[in-house]
């Protein structure tokens, strides 16, 4: 496979192979809408990082007919590489252009360091391959593909296999396309959720150092953002970051990364925990059922409390809130993140098994949701 850099200026440029590369953000571009607005959102992840930006286009022949000396095939990879690079240099300058400055930083696109790889083969492999030298990884929902897919194969089949954090953006005008779109197919979709209560103006926002409900479990409140339960939902807008937590090690690394990020581009966090009782027999008599929730339940709270009082003393400049969810784990962090920035979840969870890459409530996500969603290795 061979593999081709250069600067953004349009000029190729002599770099190190990628083995000996540190590639900050890498985005996949296919000049489809959606990885525009993957390429978008990288330029302004890279910004916040203050890190590089490494951008990959991949091409691919496949052949219309058998080769002959004067046939269609001959034409097709007459020179490929050439033209992606074209292509890519103009899609990047393009996008470079209408980022303006983004206001997660102080620094404006024209900044930014851009590297373009040119490689051949299949969109995945490489962003697979390459995703052990990057910092996080983001790419389309949908590539130039079937256009009634959600979410596309080279997406899908990145999360599964990444060495590292996925991105895969997505746009309000996406958003309310592709809900439109999903109805009418009988798919499903985010549930409706009612507007978030304003704020009250006398409380202030709920920071890391203001007091909360210590649901019994001893931490002090003072240290950690209020817990909030059913109908009082904490407050979620564009500027909010919510993470989905279950105790897992993965979900840990999650709202690590959520608080990281939301320092980086001054979002606050709700973290979002769900529980979900399943019956497998039916005692009404003897209350199995009653029990187990409310144990279910209870341990949830103090997970979460748990989780957030941590989160909050390793990230005291980081507004952080706590919200107790029951039902689906995937259905419930799309309502709740539905007018979020991003949606984070962490790749397996608890119920997954050794081998499986993404857990279900990360793929059901990364499938249904239109809101970004982030799955972190």
């Amino acid at each position: 496979m061979s593999t081709e850099a250069g600067e953004s200026t349009l000029t190729p440029a002599s770099v190190p192979e990628v083995s000996d590369l540190s590639l900050g953000v890498l985005v996949g571009v296919d000049g489809s809408p959606e990885s525009r607005l993957a390429l978008a959102w990288a330029m302004d992840e890279a910004l916040s990082r203050g890190t590089g930006l490494t951008v990959l286009a991949v091409w691919h022949v496949y052949p219309l007919a058998e080769p002959t000396d004067v046939g269609s095939t001959t034409w097709f990879t007459a020179d490929p590489a050439a033209a992606t690079g074209q292509y890519l240099s103009h899609v990047v300058e393009d996008v470079r252009a209408q980022r303006g400055t983004p206001g997660a930083t102080k620094h404006s696109a024209a900044d930014l360091t851009v590297r373009q790889l040119i490689r051949s083969g299949r969109a995945d492999d490489n962003l697979v391959e390459l995703s052990a030298k990057a910092e996080v990884v983001v790419v389309g929902a949908r590539g130039h593909g079937l256009s009634g897919l959600l979410v596309g194969s080279t997406s899908t089949s990145l999360v599964q296999r990444s060495a590292c954090t996925v991105v895969v953006p997505r746009s309000p005008r996406h958003a309310s396309r592709d809900a439109s779109r999903d109805a009418g197919r009988g798919l499903p979709s985010q549930p409706d959720e009612p507007a978030p209560a304003p704020p009250d103006p006398a409380a202030g926002p709920a920071r890391s150092g203001q007091a909360g409900d210590t649901s019994g479990d001893g931490h002090d409140p003072a240290r950690t953002g209020a817990l909030h339960s059913g109908p009082d939902r904490a407050r979620v807008d564009d500027h909010t970051l919510v993470v989905g937590v279950d105790g897992s090690p993965e979900s840990v690394a999650a709202l690590e990364w959520a608080c990281t990020e939301a320092r980086l581009r001054h979002l606050t966090v709700v973290v979002v925990a769900v529980w979900n009782i399943v019956p497998v027999t039916v005692e009404p008599l003897l209350g199995t059922a009653a029990y187990a929730a409310a144990d279910a339940e209870r341990t949830t709270r103090q997970t979460l409390r748990r989780l957030v009082v941590e989160a909050a003393e390793r990230h005291p400049d980081v507004e952080i809130a706590g919200q107790v969810a029951v039902g689906h784990p995937a259905e419930q962090l799309m309502a709740i993140g539905a007018p979020a920035a991003m949606l984070v979840v962490g790749a397996v969870g608890h119920g997954g098994f050794l081998g499986m890459m993404m857990g279900s409530t990360s793929r059901t996500v990364l499938a249904h949701s239109h809101t970004t969603v982030v799955v972190v290795r």
